[in-house]
């Protein structure tokens, strides 16, 4: 097949000379591609044809004499072709492919990663692209996907790919504003004059990324009932708060809380009232709470000292910043209960208290380790060493146990004995424990109180 390169030649070269060489190289001269055999080839070679001899007729062509009626028959076709086109410019319907790109973030076993996704639908009618305005083109093409509500696209817009030539998508015009549009236009209707109105396919391409900006937002409906209220504060926030929602005493409370904040903030806790002894009481929102309405009151100013009362309730291990916290231990064995833990302190100063305060733990940890000493032996009766050639020792001769009943007053007379203690405060922490049937064995596996006892 031999291939054109003249505008005027009827003839259609090969597929490839006709779709990628002539729009590459030579794009002045590219024209629809048919294939043979097909109608719209022999209607389009006919048209060529015909054209290519009335333009510029050979000379090694036969002509047969036109009578003058027919030339001028001709002619009134032809001025008639040009009038059709012109009005078909106006109302040239096109079908519209509208192709979404966005990206999407997939996941995978490590990580996310980005990847770009497309989309391409019809839209549902024919759409008069050379008569509609840029916003209007965008509207009508976004239906294709059912987005015409979700963007509002005004003079300037978000980059769209408008194919309107046979470039591809490399040779398509950007549009971006109402000027970019006109010039669309312009080339459109170039190429539906030179097809003679044979070009109804438009292909849109929406970068959804770049759109971001131009989406619907809507605002939250105000609550039925408050729309017309400008004096009240709406539930949902799309009212700024102001001074006249707030009564009088709420506004001088406010400002007094604030002056104290002013006067006293501490560095170290934020807002805390020094005492004269520099212990520091942390002022909270409750605390500035009383001491702003006692100074609306009148009965203390922001810059002094608080009402009597106040520092009354305030002082003590509730009013006071509280001491850092001791370390937990924690070692191999795991977190174990430090020392100072392990000793109850008695907010009494009674003897009796304060004794049984020091027995228990003396008695807690004397049981454990008597229990740890059974496992122990225990555990040696049941891996028995190997036999030794030697005879078995005689066990050390040992006094027997004292009964059942006078466990527990042994054990105080000997750790009376052992710290020293009168035999008086012994007698009362065997008559207290006595009363409440305690036994060393049962002090060993219950922590006691001292309110208890």
């Amino acid at each position: 097949m031999v291939n054109r390169w003249s505008k005027d030649d009827p003839k259609q070269g090969s597929a490839f000379h006709e779709l990628v060489i002539l729009p590459t190289v030579a794009p002045q001269l590219a024209r629809p591609y048919h294939l043979p055999g097909t109608p719209e080839f022999h209607a389009a070679q006919a048209e060529l044809a015909h054209q290519s001899a009335t333009v510029a007729p050979t000379s090694t062509d036969v002509v047969a004499a036109v009578p003058s009626s027919e030339n001028q028959q001709a002619a009134d076709e032809s001025s008639g072709a040009e009038v059709s086109i012109d009005e078909l410019l106006k109302n040239h319907d096109f079908y519209v492919l509208v192709t979404l790109e966005w990206t999407e973030r997939i996941k995978t076993v490590r990580s996310s990663r980005p990847k770009k996704m497309n989309e391409s639908k019809n839209t549902p009618d024919v759409v008069k692209v050379l008569t509609m305005t840029h916003p209007q083109f965008v509207m009508a093409a976004l239906t294709a996907h059912g987005y015409q509500q979700a963007y509002i696209p005004g003079p300037t817009s978000a980059k769209v790919i408008l194919s309107i030539s046979s470039g591809g998508k490399a040779r398509a015009p950007i549009v971006q504003d109402d000027t970019d549009w006109n010039m669309a236009q312009v080339q459109l209707r170039d190429q539906v004059r030179h097809t003679r109105g044979k070009l109804n396919a438009v292909c849109v391409i929406f970068d959804l990324d770049s759109m971001e900006g131009f989406k619907n937002r809507k605002r939250h409906l105000s609550p039925t009932g408050l729309r017309d209220a400008d004096q009240l504060e709406l539930i949902r926030g799309t009212h700024v708060p102001s001074m006249e929602a707030f009564s009088p005493d709420q506004v001088a409370l406010g400002r007094a809380i604030e002056e104290i904040k002013e006067v006293w903030s501490c560095d170290k806790h934020g807002v805390c009232y020094i005492m004269k002894d520099a212990s520091h009481v942390e002022l909270n929102r409750f605390r500035l709470g009383a001491f702003g309405a006692a100074v609306v009151a009148g009965q203390c100013v922001a810059n002094g000292a608080p009402p009597p009362g106040l520092l009354q309730a305030w002082a003590g291990p509730q009013g006071t910043i509280a001491a850092p916290a001791a370390k937990v231990p924690r070692g191999r064995s795991g977190p174990v209960r430090s020392s100072s833990e392990g000793v109850l302190h008695p907010a009494t100063t009674d003897p009796t208290a304060l004794l049984l305060s020091t027995v228990v733990p003396m008695v807690t940890m004397m049981a454990q380790q008597t229990m740890s000493s059974a496992m122990n032996s225990k555990r040696s009766h049941q891996h028995p060493s190997p036999p030794s050639s030697l005879p078995p020792s005689s066990p050390p001769p040992s006094s027997s146990p004292p009964a059942i009943e006078d466990e527990l007053e042994l054990c105080l007379e000997s750790f009376g004995q052992s710290r020293g203690i009168s035999e008086e405060l012994i007698e009362k922490a065997f008559a207290a424990l006595k009363a409440e049937n305690y036994s060393p064995a049962v002090i060993s596996e219950t922590t006691l109180a001292i309110g208890r006892l």
